[in-house]
């Protein structure tokens, strides 16, 4: 990973938790594989969902700093991540935990065919809303997104920038 890239809350203050879903905020799906990206795309919009759209690991960062760049103060930019575990450049893991230590609270579903214990255990302990088995029922994907949207929606959180370093 490289340094230049990490995302570090700029005006949070340890304990702060950032980045909390709300209903109309999009989805960000990131996915190397333009096929399934596409797919999976589809899916959430036909589900009533915004959806924005990376290939890999260092897009997603780039789509989530715009979203706060473009977005109101008050609400938080992305209501729930969604991405695939291996991908170029970061993985998926690798971004999750970039978001957790910059306090960001949006809900991450990962998504791997090597969905092993070692990666649901190291996923857990980042906080992910679920790790997702591939192949899988675009249903099953749909409920953990829902699920973790419900989650997500009941707590309250303050929403911050985040700057890349």
């Amino acid at each position: 990973m490289e340094s230049h890239r990490i995302v570090r809350a700029s005006t949070a203050a340890p304990g702060t938790v950032l980045g909390v879903a709300t209903e109309d905020a999009p989805i960000l799906l990131a996915e190397d594989d333009g096929e399934l990206r596409a797919l999976i795309a589809h899916a959430l919009r036909e589900a009533g969902h915004a959806v924005l759209e990376a290939s890999n690991g260092f897009e997603l960062l780039d789509r989530i700093e715009a979203a706060i760049a473009w977005g109101e103060p008050a609400r938080p930019p992305i209501s729930l991540i969604i991405s695939d575990v291996r991908m170029p450049g970061m993985t998926g893991v690798d971004v999750l935990s970039v978001l957790r230590c910059a306090y960001w609270a949006t809900p991450v579903i990962l998504m791997s065919a090597f969905a092993d214990a070692t990666l649901r255990s190291e996923a857990w302990e980042l906080g992910a809303a679920a790790v997702i088995a591939k192949p899988f029922a675009m249903e099953e994907l749909l409920d953990a997104a829902r699920v973790a949207l419900r989650r997500s929606a009941g707590g309250t959180r303050k929403a911050g920038r985040l700057r890349a370093l």
